[in-house]
């Protein structure tokens, strides 16, 4: 059994909100008895100070009537975007409950309750996050440059993580190795359990079905419609009837906000249709894992930013792993779970963003604030 007071997993804002069994809200009883005249046609909702002693910040507070009780719900708000650990939601609830059971009359909820439940989904959590993709001692050389000089990386499942670096660093070639394309001079990769560098070509195309991945350019074929473009991978790898193979691009062009764009060619989209239309083909054939080659590229803040949201909204509703490779620190401060600084062919640093954010290696603080000044030259 895991135990919660030994659990300083940092878990991020982005999965809190996807992980929605994650206990980040309460309902304390405050009255078993209602007022004459009390209405609740909306929640009364309205800010308290920080009871907590852990530094988390504005918890959202609402009165709720329910069985005849009235109840005051509190919960770790969107707003507070804070890294917190599996034992801080825990010291947290504790002194929730105990401070406002000094002021309120409380009955039927014990923080003993809330706690053990606490602990049980906390615990699923961290179970769930195991690691997906393995990268060990991973080398790369093209003629006499070497790429890869012994990455060592590994992608937990349900994550996204974000890979970052200079131009030309290696960041494709890595994405390249974990799907199969390129094959290492040395080291492994795995998914799930399975070394991809070292299994027969049958095996592999098994292996990629598992990936959708979005190319930077999107990699639309010009002479085909959306519609074709999006049922590529379907046509290859299933037998699925053409009707059915209409209803999922329907679907996935709904998610991705264009159906009704099925019969159009690729230029007669802009930019940030194209990475959407390229998006929906990723996820045609309900991938575990999505690769994003720098998907903000190309396209101005606007439209970069609504492929942010996209990627999160995706990430909540289909429950995959995302790895983005990209040197675009806005985009990746908005969605990562975890940050991987990969310098001179090697991951340097992997951390959360609060911790990239504070990081102390000098490299990684230049690059991720775009000075001038500092060993990247």
């Amino acid at each position: 059994m895991i135990e919660i007071d030994n659990l300083d997993e940092k878990i991020s804002f982005n999965e809190r909100r996807r992980y929605s069994r994650l206990p980040i809200e309460i309902n304390v009883l405050i009255s078993t008895e209602l007022p004459e005249h009390t209405t609740f046609a909306h929640h009364e909702e309205r800010k308290s100070k920080d009871i907590s002693e852990g530094g988390i910040c504005f918890k959202t507070q609402k009165l709720i009537k329910k069985d005849s009780m009235i109840y005051l719900k509190l919960s770790l708000p969107d707003s507070n975007r804070e890294e917190i650990s599996a034992k801080g939601i825990v010291q947290w609830q504790r002194a929730i409950v105990i401070s406002n059971g000094k002021k309120y009359y409380e009955t039927g909820l014990k923080f003993a309750q809330i706690e053990k439940g606490a602990r049980q989904r906390i615990v699923e959590f961290v179970k769930a996050k195991e690691i997906i993709i393995n990268i060990v001692d991973l080398h790369k050389s093209f003629g006499d440059e070497k790429v890869l000089k012994g990455v060592n990386l590994k992608i937990r499942r349900g994550e996204t993580i974000v890979i970052i670096g200079c131009s030309g660093c290696g960041k494709t070639v890595l994405l390249r190795h974990i799907i199969g394309l390129l094959k290492s001079d040395s080291g492994t990769v795995e998914v799930d359990g399975v070394d991809v560098l070292k299994i027969s070509d049958s095996e592999l195309d098994k292996i990629r079905r598992k990936f959708g991945m979005l190319f930077q350019s999107a990699a639309l074929l010009n002479s085909l419609t959306v519609e074709e473009n999006i049922k590529l991978g379907l046509q290859e790898h299933t037998n699925l009837t053409e009707e059915d193979m209409n209803k999922i691009v329907k679907n996935k062009l709904g998610i991705v906000g264009l159906d009704g764009t099925q019969k159009l060619k690729p230029a007669d989209l802009s930019g940030g249709m194209k990475k959407r239309v390229g998006l929906a083909r990723a996820i045609s054939m309900d991938p575990e894992i999505i690769l994003y080659d720098e998907p903000t590229t190309g396209l101005d803040p606007v439209r970069a930013d609504s492929i942010n949201k996209l990627i999160l909204e995706l990430e909540n509703t289909l429950n995959t792993t995302s790895i983005v490779i990209t040197h675009d620190m806005v985009s990746t401060y908005q969605i990562a779970d975890r940050i991987a600084m990969l310098y001179n062919g090697k991951i340097i640093q992997v951390g959360t963003v609060q911790e990239i954010k504070n990081t102390d290696s000098p490299v990684v603080k230049q690059f991720t604030t775009g000075s001038n000044v500092g060993p990247i030259i």
